[in-house]
């Protein structure tokens, strides 16, 4: 008897260490969060005047998440000019905080309800690159070597105290505009930090996805390529399951971009 005792206990003791160690093992937040795509750049592109920025995000597995949520954060460089500067030479003095986070807001998903989610589909994010971005220079700052710009008066100023100079047709006055935004986001060196968060719907593991945006990852005036199509769009028979309409999505095109107007009339992910 004292030998079956113990034989049922260590068989007990086992399956229960065994059990529990595989399903830790399978419910692991850090493996679930690799079938998170991120899209391999994030796009700027100009609507009605007003840049945005977007990158695109999606779910590589069959069962998506449950209660995605989406945050975005800029981490960049903070300058504040100092009071003894000299800012009629354009040379000032200042001081630099390195590596501040800022939250940036959302308008697709909006921030207002909640930046929920849903991983279904892919999912474009977008950010509205307005005067309460972190990602849009001041009306005056200073770079590292303390010369003080202006935005955006910076982009006209050579040829508004140039009368030799033609003036700046709309695409130059876009492109320029676009530059000092450029210039401003690799002197803070500023970074996108973007988190994800949800619950995995076969082990009920809370999950976290991070990636991250650098200055070199932007692409200046494109926007995506689509990657999801109407499943058998082509031909003229049912799509699917009793002829209700279903979807394909092509994962080959997920990454790639395409060039954009200089100046969209509308977006499909910006709230008309």
């Amino acid at each position: 008897m004292v030998l079956v005792l113990a034989q049922v206990c260590s068989g007990i003791l086992f399956d229960a260490v065994a059990v529990g160690l595989l399903f830790h093992r399978i419910s692991r937040g850090r493996k679930r969060s690799r079938t998170i795509a991120f899209s391999d750049k994030a796009v700027v592109q100009r609507i009605k005047g007003v840049p945005h920025f977007m990158f695109r995000i999606g779910e590589l597995r069959r069962y998506h998440l449950i209660g995605a949520t989406i945050r975005c954060y800029c981490v960049r460089h903070e300058r504040i000019l100092v009071a003894n500067g000299d800012e009629e030479s354009g040379n000032v003095a200042v001081e630099t905080t390195h590596f501040i986070s800022r939250q940036m807001k959302l308008i697709h998903p909006d921030q207002r309800c909640g930046s929920d989610i849903w991983m279904g589909l892919p999912q474009v994010i977008v950010h509205r690159m307005d005067d309460e971005s972190p990602l849009v220079p001041p009306a005056k700052w200073c770079d590292g070597n303390g010369f003080l710009h202006t935005y955006p008066e910076s982009s006209f100023s050579e040829r508004g105290k140039s009368d030799s100079l033609p003036p700046m047709t709309t695409e130059e006055s876009r492109t320029r505009d676009l530059d000092a935004v450029e210039d401003f986001l690799n002197d803070r060196d500023v970074e996108i930090v973007v988190l994800v968060e949800g619950t995995d719907e076969g082990t009920g593991a809370s999950t976290q996805a991070r990636h991250s945006y650098k200055v070199s990852d932007l692409a200046w005036n494109h926007a995506f390529a689509p990657c999801i199509f109407p499943y058998g769009a082509d031909d003229s028979s049912p799509t699917r399951r009793g002829g209700h309409p279903t979807c394909s999505i092509d994962f080959s095109h997920f990454h790639d971009v395409v060039p954009a107007p200089e100046d969209a009339e509308a977006c499909a992910y910006v709230p008309q």
